[in-house]
């Protein structure tokens, strides 16, 4: 790639990109680029918010919206908002974290981070996917480290406010009855498409109805596209391997084909005020007395709960692999044998005991057994190097020739290909039905300029570059293309009129005083009934059990209610009865999640009067000019 860039800034090109390189120089000088300041998107009470992050940032809640809503994330105001409203809250959260100093030590963040599922194989911690995740995402061990801390700290604050908040046993009470509250009802549908055979339309209404509704009669726009396709896993499938190569790069990874060595730990941490450590290593040594000689962590724990003097707290880490834990506790765990304890280690976090409560793990692999997998493994570096290199190369041969992909296609010796239709929602291909390809065919960069996209990555390690091959423009359909369409169309609104005009009369009628069973007949209904119905009943149509629940209790008589259906249909309601639950026959079981729900939800409201005190207390500072 460094030759390629070589060769093309030569001549009147390199003059070019000298003078635009003079020009930032002469008017913000060179301190600019070597000095220590930085172009900032956002400042909050004079903490900068960089642009690093806040296009970290912007690509993580753009990702999130495309699981959401994939449309919204195809919005980059709406998208620039969510991002700056996320990282100024954090940088409030933290002032006020510190403010309050919450702290989690350093075994907390490990375990948490150990747990994380995406660092898991069947053996336990995978450090080769923690290692790849930090390479990808572009973190160092500490880096990430301090953002769990942090984030772990944030936590904190809301769990906080859930721990304070008093839900009133009255109002979870009421709100437990309406839960549990039962109803019997009976329904009439008045089906709009029974309605068609009675209604027509005339050509005149048929034109009108047209002409009216434009819009609604249009072609989709569509495009073709020529791509190319650039994969690891493609890559990975084409190469030749050895034997010889295999098993260098066998003895170069073999802790990779090993069931690692994991420990069952248990500790029990000493600490006291900073100015009094020696009876925090005074009390450890007591208790390391104690738990040698037979003494539980939990009766320590029991024992000592009530000290004045330290803090004694009991913690289970679970199975921990080597190098979690801190070097010292690390160290100290992995010198043990089962059922081993420690002597005290001293940490930044005061005196810790540890206890192995069992081993597993431990075995290696030969070649022989592990052949498959490292071959797998082999094949997946190699080509991860391989497409690193392609990726380079691609996005120099398509950039360079924005007119055309045999260029880079010879060079690579990947194969043009065509698509299928694709339209602004999605494609044939699953490949291509990615929102990031729709939104790049449909680009101004490939639809009206005629050029390669810029390269699109589907996943990791899998790109690809589009251009386009054919464009049919969104354009009006004749009406003798669509006429039987309009004309189901109008004859639908018809019947749903008609509908509704039967529906509000059997209502009427029903509250003059006509039974249901007469209206039956002379309307041809079929009345179904309901006994016993549940608010979150599921086997019942939803619609209609929304209806019957907000229709009010009957007096003396059924309630009766009418409205017409989101399908067009009209449904006329009988409210029979409604069955409340006595307070005395709610069990605490049935109330739990209602108190929990009230508890959650005034714990949500909390916090976002917090966050708009906080906001509006703030200075904050947003660069729009920079973003």
């Amino acid at each position: 790639m460094l030759q390629a860039i070589r060769n093309i800034v030569t001549g009147w090109v390199a003059v070019i990109i000298f003078v635009l390189l003079i020009i930032p120089f002469a008017f913000w000088g060179i301190d600019s680029y070597f000095g220590t300041s930085t172009i900032s998107a956002a400042k909050v009470n004079g903490i900068d918010v960089s642009m690093a992050e806040y296009q970290r940032t912007f690509q993580t809640v753009r990702q999130q919206w495309q699981n959401i809503s994939p449309d919204m994330a195809e919005q980059p105001e709406f998208i620039k908002q969510q991002t700056l409203d996320t990282l100024v809250n954090r940088l409030l959260l933290v002032e006020l974290k510190d403010e309050l100093e919450l702290r989690v030590n350093s075994d907390q963040v490990r375990v948490s981070i150990n747990e994380i599922p995406a660092f898991h194989n069947p053996e336990g911690f995978d450090n080769v996917a923690y290692q790849n995740f930090l390479l990808t995402q572009g973190y160092t061990p500490v880096r990430f480290e301090t953002q769990v801390r942090e984030d772990m700290s944030l936590e904190q604050i809301q769990s906080g406010l859930l721990e304070t908040v008093i839900s009133p046993k009255a109002d979870a009470l009421r709100l437990a009855a309406l839960q549990l509250q039962t109803r019997d009802y009976r329904y009439a549908l008045i089906a709009h498409d029974k309605l068609k055979e009675g209604v027509s339309n005339s050509e005149a209404e048929i034109q009108d109805f047209y002409q009216k509704n434009l819009q609604d009669f249009m072609s989709t726009e569509d495009v073709t596209l020529a791509y190319l396709h650039l994969s690891a896993d493609t890559i990975a499938q084409g190469l030749t391997v050895d034997e010889a190569s295999l098993k260098a790069f066998f003895d170069a990874t073999q802790q990779n084909y090993s069931v690692a060595e994991r420990r069952k730990v248990k500790q029990i941490l000493v600490y006291t005020e900073k100015d009094n450590k020696d009876k925090a290593v005074e009390v450890a040594k007591e208790i390391h007395g104690l738990v040698t000689a037979g003494t539980s962590f939990d009766e320590i724990k029991t024992k000592y709960s009530h000290n004045a003097d330290v803090t004694v707290e009991v913690s289970d880490f679970g199975f921990i692999n080597k190098g979690v834990l801190d070097k010292a506790i690390d160290d100290a765990v992995f010198a043990l044998s089962k059922g081993g304890i420690s002597e005290p280690v001293t940490t930044e976090f005061g005196q810790q005991i540890l206890l192995v409560e069992d081993i597993t793990g431990g075995t290696s692999a030969t070649f022989e057994q592990a052949r498959a997998e490292v071959e797998l493994d082999y094949r997946k570096e190699q080509a991860q190097k391989r497409f690193v290199e392609l990726y380079d190369e691609l996005a120099v041969q398509t950039y360079e020739n924005p007119e055309t992909l045999e260029v880079a296609s010879e060079s690579l010796g990947l194969p043009i290909q065509q698509s299928g239709i694709l339209t602004r929602d999605s494609a044939s291909e699953p490949l291509l039905n990615d929102p990031r390809v729709l939104t790049a065919a449909f680009s101004d960069e490939v639809l009206l300029n005629k050029n390669n996209s810029s390269l699109i990555e589907i996943a990791e390690n899998d790109v690809v570059v589009v251009r386009l091959t054919e464009h049919h423009p969104k354009s009006q359909k004749a009406l003798t293309d669509v006429h039987d369409n309009v004309n189901d169309r109008l004859l639908a609104e018809k019947a749903t009129a008609k509908a509704k005009v039967n529906g509000e009369e059997i209502k009427q009628k029903l509250v003059q005083g006509s039974t249901a069973e007469a209206l039956a007949t002379e309307y041809s209904l079929t009345w179904n009934q309901q006994f016993g119905a549940k608010r979150e009943s599921t086997d019942l149509d939803r619609e209609i059990l929304q209806k019957a629940f907000k229709a009010a209790k009957p007096v003396g008589s059924a309630t009766v209610e009418g409205s017409a259906m989101v399908n067009g249909d009209y449904v006329v309601i009988l409210l029979d009865a409604v069955h409340d639950v006595p307070a005395d026959a709610l069990t605490e079981e049935s109330v739990l999640p209602v108190k929990n729900y009230l508890r959650q939800s005034i714990s949500n409201r909390t916090f976002g009067l917090l966050m708009d005190d906080l906001r509006k207390r703030a200075k904050i500072e947003i660069f729009d000019a920079n973003l």
